[in-house]
């Protein structure tokens, strides 16, 4: 059986054309993201009080139509809750809808997708013990990313993306990280047409 990473990419790729005509109309870009991540851990009756951390990283995507985006990005994430934190780096694949509005110079999308997160700090209680958390995690993000484009290649959105955990982000407790995100995105077309 193939992983349901593996599944859900070959999915999604196949959605897009790969015909000539498809290609030249792709916009492609790059960005960084930098914000602020709420949230904590829950599950099977457990539940932890509020954590704030910080979450910055970089992404990059292609438009391979005028009202979809395929992105692939990067981030480190503090997630957790009350006394428990744990840092993730994690790489989301996500597809989301566009919707363009005053001649394309403002859109919106909607999004969701997969996300691996693999774990890099962790500081915790005698309750959640660090050497007992997974190494790596695979959660659902979802979103609403609002922006705008400047002059030439230029844009700077909003991004308020929810993510919850699919997999137990301990061996001996199972509970989940649920994470709200608030970032500040920045990028550039690097091909095609705005």
């Amino acid at each position: 059986m193939k992983p349901l990473g593996f599944t859900c990419l070959m999915a999604i790729l196949s959605l897009m054309s790969t015909d000539e005509g498809a290609a030249q109309l792709a916009r492609y870009f790059v960005g960084a993201s930098g914000g602020v991540s709420i949230g904590d851990l829950g599950g099977a009756g457990f539940a932890t009080s509020v954590r704030v951390g910080g979450t910055a990283g970089l992404f990059g995507g292609v438009r391979p139509t005028r009202n979809m985006v395929l992105n692939l990005g990067t981030n480190w994430v503090q997630k957790g809750g009350g006394e428990t934190r744990l840092d993730y780096v994690e790489v989301p694949l996500t597809v989301g809808g566009v919707a363009l509005i005053e001649d394309g110079l403002y859109r919106g999308r909607f999004y969701t997708g997969l996300s691996l997160g693999i774990k890099v700090g962790c500081s915790s209680n005698l309750r959640l013990p660090c050497g007992e958390a997974a190494a790596t995690e695979w959660a659902w993000p979802i979103g609403l990313l609002v922006g705008r484009w400047g002059s030439g290649s230029h844009f700077l959105a909003l991004d308020v993306r929810y993510t919850h955990g699919l997999s137990d982000a301990f061996e001996s407790v199972p509970v989940n990280t649920r994470s709200w995100q608030f970032r500040l995105l920045t990028g550039w077309r690097i091909r095609g047409k705005r």
